[in-house]
């Protein structure tokens, strides 16, 4: 498996990790789904064990490069750009997922009988409804540092869309 890979999917199992430390499920895209820029979708189940609203579709993206800045930037494909800012009535809210990890690979995670920790961060971004661009290979987006993807700010988005809300 390539480095790529494995820090594409160490990234996925970030975002699993989080949500399941916020009380929530995750179900892995498949082909169609991947292809239109989905990786994976949380969602909650009811008492009688259903899919219960909300649902939010992520892409993930991991990276070994410093983020510097707040907002830091952050190139994403023009296909990817479109889909992330797709705000078709169909669409489930869809989010943007940035999981920094060391560069040395043997960094990424340490365990001990007391602790799992796993390095360094993830952030998130909506890009839903944004403006389309005409460069046709990459666009910069920036994401605020405030933006940390971890289980209470999950929990918040989870909440907002219940009531509703929109990202």
């Amino acid at each position: 498996m390539s480095d790529i890979k494995l820090q594409g999917d160490f990234g996925v199992a970030y975002v699993k990790a989080v949500a399941h430390a916020a009380g929530y499920f995750v179900e892995l895209a498949g082909r169609a789904a991947d292809d239109a820029g989905i990786d994976l979708t949380i969602f909650a189940l009811n008492a009688t064990k259903r899919r219960q609203a909300p649902r939010l579709d992520v892409q993930v993206k991991t990276t070994v490069e410093e983020l510097v800045g707040d907002p830091f930037p952050y190139d994403v494909t023009a296909k990817n750009y479109d889909e992330l800012r797709d705000d078709g009535p169909n669409n489930l809210p869809r989010i943007l997922v940035v999981v920094s990890v060391p560069r040395d690979q043997r960094e990424w995670l340490s365990a001990s009988e007391s602790q799992l920790v796993l390095r360094k961060c993830g952030y998130w971004v909506s890009l839903r409804g944004q403006p389309p661009k005409t460069n046709t290979s990459e666009v910069r987006i920036r994401i605020r540092r405030s933006d940390c993807f971890h289980p209470d700010n999950l929990k918040a988005i989870m909440a907002g869309l219940m009531l509703g809300g929109t990202l």
